[in-house]
């Protein structure tokens, strides 16, 4: 029999190291977190989280608001338009030449579209001027003979007081909390209250006489009672020109949003003065 030869030993770098038991430090530190650990982590994340939703939804809020402020300002910028478009048209006539003195019409007629009343300033105020589109434009023209007024006792014009299409007036509702306007007999809304809530409404009528026949002898006459202003007479001509403004004075609140809120203050200089009193 041949004997059998054992393969030569392999070289002790060749050699397959033996598995060693890993140590008690190594053992801890794969183990993973302990049951405190995940409980502090999750309590920092739920922190970190509740933070950004904070955050979040104080951003949606502001921006929620600032919409509402826009939409606000927007609705109240067309509404101060209108009332102020319409109010400096207050006291227009559709023939000013028919109001002033010529040959044949010594003493004209008055202008009755000048009236404004503020008996109501709390609720509305009311004035009216002459629609150049519609009929009325004019003074009625009603043949009354007045002899001496004019060559041969000719007619001459009589005013009117303004018709329907020619009134106009600025309401306050205060049940429905909104800005009415009056157009053809008919009040029309202003303002939407399903969005915007109208409160302190006040009009004032300001008046400034100015002398109409010059700074030479001079006087004052006392206040009318009417419109508080003074009159300054020359003479014994007491004519002065009133130059009006118009202050109209509210609080919009928004309905979605109570902290929405603006006050507005509209002053209108109106274009048609006023005549007061007249010379023999």
């Amino acid at each position: 029999m041949i004997p059998h030869r054992l393969p030569p030993a392999l070289p002790a770098r060749c050699r397959t190291p033996r598995l060693q038991r890993p140590s008690r430090s190594r053992h801890i530190a794969e183990r993973g977190f302990s049951l405190m650990e995940l409980m502090v982590g999750l309590t920092l994340g739920l922190i970190v989280l509740a933070g950004g939703a904070a955050w979040s939804g104080l951003q949606l809020g502001e921006h929620a608001r600032l919409v509402q402020e826009l939409q606000v300002q927007q609705e109240l910028r067309a509404v101060v338009d209108m009332i102020e478009r319409d109010l400096r048209r207050a006291g227009a006539h559709g023939r000013p030449q028919d109001l002033v003195w010529a040959p044949e019409r010594p003493s004209p007629p008055p202008n009755l579209q000048t009236a404004i009343d503020v008996s109501a300033p709390s609720q509305r105020i009311n004035y009216s001027f002459s629609r150049d589109d519609l009929p009325g434009a004019e003074p009625a023209l009603s043949s009354i003979a007045s002899p001496g007024s004019g060559p041969s006792g000719s007619p001459m014009p009589s005013p009117a007081p303004p018709s329907g299409n020619e009134l106009s007036s600025v309401r306050w509702t205060e049940g429905d909390w909104r800005l009415d306007q009056l157009t053809g007999l008919r009040f029309q809304p202003l303002t939407d209250p399903l969005r915007l809530r109208i409160d302190g409404f006040h009009a004032t009528l300001s008046t400034k006489a100015l002398n109409a026949g010059g700074d030479d002898d001079t006087a004052q006459a006392p206040p009318s009672a009417a419109t508080g202003a003074t009159t300054r007479l020359v003479g014994d001509c007491s004519n002065a020109l009133e130059v009006r403004t118009v202050h109209l004075r509210f609080i919009a609140r928004s309905v979605h949003d109570p902290d929405v809120r603006h006050p507005v203050d509209l002053i209108a200089r109106l274009r048609n003065d006023q005549v007061v009193g007249s010379c023999p």
